[in-house]
């Protein structure tokens, strides 16, 4: 196998593990368990960092799904600094976005 084929392959299992963060995270969420949502849409953040930090295309959704998913979990939990945190980092990516607002 190439090492391409390698990357490639690397890349996919990174998205996947955002992606999956993201689904954990509503999974979580619509049970009300907002602690272990916060942790699984930061999981997913942190997976997309790997993925940026590889030279993977970000010009998904994905990032602001997973900040604005994860700012509403933490207005949840009353961690409303953090939860301000979040929307400003994706007005800084996306200054339209109404969800950042």
């Amino acid at each position: 196998m190439t090492n391409t084929a390698n990357r490639d392959d690397y890349q996919v299992a990174q998205s996947s593990s955002s992606l999956n963060g993201k689904e954990r995270g509503n999974n979580y969420y619509g049970n009300r368990d907002f602690g272990e949502a916060a942790k699984a849409y930061q999981a997913g953040l942190d997976a997309l960092q790997l993925e940026e930090h590889n030279n993977a295309d970000d010009s998904s959704s994905l990032p602001i799904a997973l900040r604005s998913n994860l700012a509403m979990t933490l207005l949840k939990m009353e961690e409303f600094q953090r939860a301000a945190d979040e929307c400003t980092r994706i007005l800084e990516t996306d200054p339209k976005n109404t969800k950042g607002m």
